[in-house]
């Protein structure tokens, strides 16, 4: 699985808040189970000093997602889309990813994320916000 291309793209006069995209590849590597790649299975945290924010499935649009991606699929990307997020110089900020619907919730065998990518905010000279 591969996290691509995290960006934040602000809104029209603000320094922090705005669209956060990117694309993530997933490949399903099991034949038992095939993967859900739906909103329900991502959350992004944004942490802030000790404050932290998840932005969950209502914030979340993922363009075409997949309900059943098998182990004899190839990989695919999917763009995630996440509006109204605000994320400050020095944050910390996580993307998590859970195979199953309800996984995160325990109601199935996977209560922690399957992969998680991890990012830190900064600015540019021109102001923009970046995540490495």
């Amino acid at each position: 699985m591969a996290l691509k291309r995290p960006l934040l793209l602000l809104n029209p006069s603000s320094t922090d808040t705005g669209t956060f995209t990117c694309t993530v590849n997933i490949k399903c590597t099991t034949k038992k189970v095939p993967l859900y790649v739906t909103n329900e299975c991502f959350e992004l945290t944004v942490t802030h000093d000790k404050t932290e924010k998840n932005y969950a499935k209502q914030y979340i649009t993922i363009t075409d997602p997949e309900f059943d991606l098998k182990e004899s699929e190839e990989a695919k990307d999917f763009k995630l889309t996440i509006n109204n997020v605000t994320i400050k110089e020095g944050d910390k900020v996580e993307l998590k990813y859970w195979p199953r619907i309800q996984a995160s919730s325990g109601n199935s065998g996977y209560t922690r994320a399957f992969c998680t990518w991890k990012m830190t905010a900064k600015k540019k000279d021109d102001g923009t916000i970046v995540l490495e």
